[in-house]
């Protein structure tokens, strides 16, 4: 006679069912996952971030000498540094008008970066801080941001030119922003990701580049 084979309903059951290896493997293998979509999202959202400000700040400039051409004026761009008491590590951009006895007038609104972006403080990333001297702003932004502000400048001339000298290391001065998390690090090389902006000392121009 011959012999029934049978199937043991365990043994259907273990063969259709996920092992516990198998189980965290596939756990394992979808965290790396989520983890990698993570990391890209950050990484394009801080690109993002940083070619809005860094278009935003050449679009101050090229307004600033725009000024200067149309209204027959002196132009000055000042450079707020962050506030070292603030907990909003933010650098600011002012165009002043200048008008007699060196009196400024504030063009527009200030342009405030936001708090993830900085600007170098390097002198070899940006020449333009390192060039001019510290003063103080005791009226023009007082009433924003407290008496006696530190600010860096250079001004626009009516035909279109700066009162920048000769850049002794180049043609141009020049700014460059990235995000602050790798501007704070001690002696840390530029990233991969930053946003350049150079200045014409002659003419005024103004141009971006990203790596």
């Amino acid at each position: 006679m011959e012999h029934l084979k049978t199937k043991s309903p365990y043994c259907a059951r273990s063969s259709g069912a996920f092992s516990l290896i198998e189980t965290l493997a596939v756990l394992t293998i979808v965290s790396l996952l989520l983890s990698m979509s993570v990391l890209g999202i950050n990484s394009i959202a801080d690109s993002t971030d940083l070619t809005s400000n860094g278009d935003q700040i050449v679009s101050h400039l090229v307004q600033a000498r725009q000024r200067a051409l149309s209204d027959n004026a002196h132009v000055e761009v000042r450079i707020y540094p962050p506030l070292e008491s603030a907990a909003a590590k933010q650098w600011m951009m002012v165009l002043a008008r200048q008008g007699l006895e060196d009196s400024s007038s504030a063009l527009q609104k200030p342009l405030i970066l936001s708090d993830s972006i900085a600007i170098s403080k390097s002198p070899v990333y940006s020449s333009l801080i390192a060039l001019r001297e510290k003063r103080q702003d005791e009226t023009l932004m007082s009433r924003a941001s407290g008496p006696k502000r530190e600010y860096l400048s250079f001004r626009y001339f009516p035909d279109g030119s700066t009162n920048l000298p000769l850049n002794p290391n180049g043609d141009t001065w020049h700014l460059t922003v990235t995000s602050r998390k790798y501007i704070e690090r001690a002696e840390a090389p530029l990233p991969d990701n930053f946003y350049t902006i150079r200045i014409d000392p002659f003419t005024g121009a103004v141009r971006a580049f990203r790596p």
